[in-house]
């Protein structure tokens, strides 16, 4: 294709792409952990429904109204995930890396790498907790998490064993900012390094490790990604009618509600249509098609002949916020 003839400023062009409302810093973070395997062998499968699915299948952290769970942390009581609160971390926070090698191709015929092949690509975590109590005990020396002593209790001794057994974890990392909220969640993962403890009048006694992030059969990945909270939902704005929609009557007892699709940064939406004979007391209609792109026309069943009909449209984005249109004109349904 040619050049176009005339081109725009960046202002105009470029800077409306950039967001600082989507900027984030974890100002608040935590640690969620729990051993992978069951006391029985079992695993922990955050792949089963029993754990709590999104619409995409995978697990989430966040509940439907976009909070934190609170069904995540093992009581005494109660149905949960049984995942341990980590307690107070070191003031640097969380650090996640990923750890990619390459290997370069190169040819006789040039200084550049004519390919690049990713040879390794590891997800970490490193964990730094301050509390001394059994389960950062149990982490330091890579025990599993049952049947622990309590806090406190007397005559408290934790044995590290003679050679250090495989004991593979499950972790979700918490960032909290504000209303924004946003985790990893690592499906199974297992002990790769563990820092130095300093015990000495200026530091507090840390308690650091970096596990590494493994896949998964039962998920089939090595991490998951969520964002979620009002200030998350917010940045795509509720949908916006640009006009109220229009209605026609159909044969059968039918009728069509035609409208512009909506406006907001979600690329899809879900209609609800209602329906009244006096625009004052609303019921669901019928919906038996949604058809178009730029231009939405839904069909709906149920209009009763030689009543009066008016519509009004919800549409829903992708982020659960809603709007609903206004009222159409009225029509006469027909048989």
């Amino acid at each position: 294709m040619a050049l176009p003839a005339t081109g725009g400023t960046y202002a105009a062009t470029l800077q409306p792409g950039i967001n600082p409302l989507a900027i984030r810093k974890a100002i608040i973070t935590d640690i969620l952990i729990r051993d992978y395997l069951n006391p029985d062998g079992t695993v922990h499968d955050l792949s089963h429904p029993d754990a709590g699915l999104n619409d995409d299948g995978y697990f989430s952290p966040f509940a439907e109204d976009g909070k934190l769970r609170t069904d995540l942390l093992i009581t005494a009581t109660g149905s949960n995930l049984g995942f341990y609160h980590l307690g107070a971390l070191h003031e640097d926070g969380t650090e996640m890396g990923y750890n990619t090698d390459v290997a370069d191709t190169m040819i006789a015929q040039s200084k550049r790498a004519v390919r690049f092949d990713v040879t390794a690509d590891n997800d970490v975590i490193t964990i730094r907790a301050m509390e001394g109590n059994p389960i950062v005990d149990a982490l330091r020396y890579d025990l599993p998490l049952h049947n622990l002593p309590d806090l406190g209790q007397a005559g408290y001794t934790i044995a590290k064993d003679a050679e250090t057994a495989l004991v593979e974890r499950q972790v979700i990392a918490l960032g909290f900012d504000g209303d924004n909220l946003f985790a990893q969640t690592f499906p199974r993962m297992a002990l790769r390094s563990r820092g130095n403890s300093n015990w000495n009048k200026a530091d507090v006694d840390v308690m650091e490790i970096e596990l590494g992030a493994l896949l998964c059969p039962h998920v089939g990945k090595p991490a998951l990604f969520h964002r979620e909270g009002l200030a998350w939902r917010g940045l795509q704005g509720a949908p916006v009618f640009s006009a109220k929609p229009t209605a026609s009557a159909l044969a059968g007892e039918k009728a069509t509600i035609q409208f512009s699709k909506p406006t907001s940064k979600s690329s899809s939406y879900e209609y609800e249509v209602e329906k009244s004979n006096d625009s004052t007391a609303w019921t669901p209609a019928t919906i038996d098609s949604v058809t178009g792109t730029s231009t939405i026309t839904i069909t709906v069943s149920g209009i009763t002949a030689s009543q009066t009909w008016y519509f009004r449209v919800k549409a829903t984005g992708t982020n659960a916020m809603s709007t609903t249109s206004q009222v159409t004109t009225s029509i006469v349904g027909i048989s």
